[in-house]
């Protein structure tokens, strides 16, 4: 990532260690550059997710099965990664990211020139960002995930919680008929219950004894979990169109340093890969590319460790390491990884086109 023109970091007193929500909008920051491309890349999700789109009208005409089956021939990739070592600032990044999606909805109001000249396209090709209204969810830090939590889990959680204060406020409008509304809501409590419970169908740990009790209640649970995706889907449609059935609603999920919890790392890419490729949903990830491959490739060591031990097998260390590197790249496409640049060599390279700008604390922009 090379940097055009003077650039200013800014440090407020006593936060020098801790990420930040930065203003993306603005020509001068450190990581413009790095905005300006994940624009580019968000650009490219919103027009091909709604291609391939299903309109939430039309989800009833399917059974979890057969939606199942339709969104996992969409093939779509939804995912923008920030991407930078250790204290790099690929946080401040993607939350500064993720805060300016939230707020694209108040541009208008506020008639703010800068962030309309940021979503703004010269080119008629490109989608106009500020039609869109998106749902940013809180950070997940899968530092802090217990070995039976999965990011799924928490993604239903901070949804959860969000549609509750939503229904807290509903009360507020009178645009719309209370008796739909009311509706509307007990459907989505059912469809939250129903992901729920597939969810711990899917993760639960069954002993062989427990198969054997029941066999056909295990089977038509066990069915019920395969098509996890279908109701997680019909669910984030309904919650994204509440109350008022906006169609250009997306759902924002945030991970942070995906990287650094070794034990749940693939798991978590296997999570995402699973479940949350989905049209109405962008998923954006801070992460240590190479922590990140590293992981991955640890992986494929467990799964073929007694091929490994041997001489000469079909599957060696440089297989492995090939395998991950392409389990990665269909995951997160390198066009979709956005590299910040490196503040230790930005230094050395162009110390004279930097500007600190070292302030006490202030309120945010």
């Amino acid at each position: 990532m090379s940097l055009r023109g003077n650039k200013i970091i800014t440090v407020q007193q006593g936060q020098e260690n801790q990420s930040k929500e930065e203003n993306i909008y603005l020509e001068n920051t450190f990581f413009c550059d790095c905005y300006a491309q994940a624009k580019e890349c968000l650009w490219e999700i919103l027009k091909y997710s709604e291609l391939k789109d299903i309109p939430s009208d039309e989800l009833s005409r399917y059974s979890d099965a057969e939606l199942n089956r339709l969104l996992l021939s969409k093939n779509l990739t939804n995912i923008i990664t920030f991407c930078a070592d250790r204290g790099g600032g690929k946080t401040t990044a993607m939350v500064s990211f993720a805060k300016s999606l939230e707020k694209v909805e108040e541009v208008d109001s506020y008639q703010d020139s800068l962030a309309r000249k940021f979503w703004k396209s010269k080119d008629n090709s490109k989608v106009n960002v500020l039609d869109y209204r998106f749902q940013v969810i809180n950070s997940i830090d899968p530092t802090t995930m217990e070995d039976h939590d999965s990011i799924l889990q928490m993604v239903l959680s901070r949804m959860f919680s969000l549609f509750q204060t939503l229904c807290e406020k509903k009360n507020n409008s009178s645009a719309f008929s209370y008796q739909k509304m009311e509706s509307d809501q007990n459907e989505i409590f059912e469809l939250f219950q129903r992901c729920y419970h597939n969810l711990e169908v899917h993760t639960a740990e069954r002993s062989q004894k427990e198969v054997m009790d029941d066999e056909l209640e295990q089977m038509a649970e066990l069915g019920d979990s395969t098509n996890l995706k279908a109701s997680l889907y019909r669910l984030i449609c309904k919650y994204l169109d509440f109350p008022r059935g906006q169609n250009k609603r997306y759902l924002v999920i945030q991970i942070d340093d995906t990287d650094l919890n070794v034990k749940k790392a693939f798991p978590i890419l296997e999570e995402i890969r699973k479940y949350l490729l989905l049209p109405r949903v962008i998923v954006l990830l801070a992460a240590n590319m190479s922590q990140l491959e590293s992981t991955v490739e640890q992986y494929f060591f467990r799964q073929y460790e007694v091929s490994l031990k041997y001489p000469g097998s079909m599957v060696g260390i440089e297989q492995c390491h090939l395998i991950a590197e392409q389990y990665l790249e269909k995951l997160i496409p390198g066009f979709r990884r956005i590299y910040l640049p490196d503040l230790s060599k930005a230094i050395h390279k162009g110390f004279k086109e930097l500007q600190v700008d070292y302030r006490e604390p202030f309120n945010k922009y």
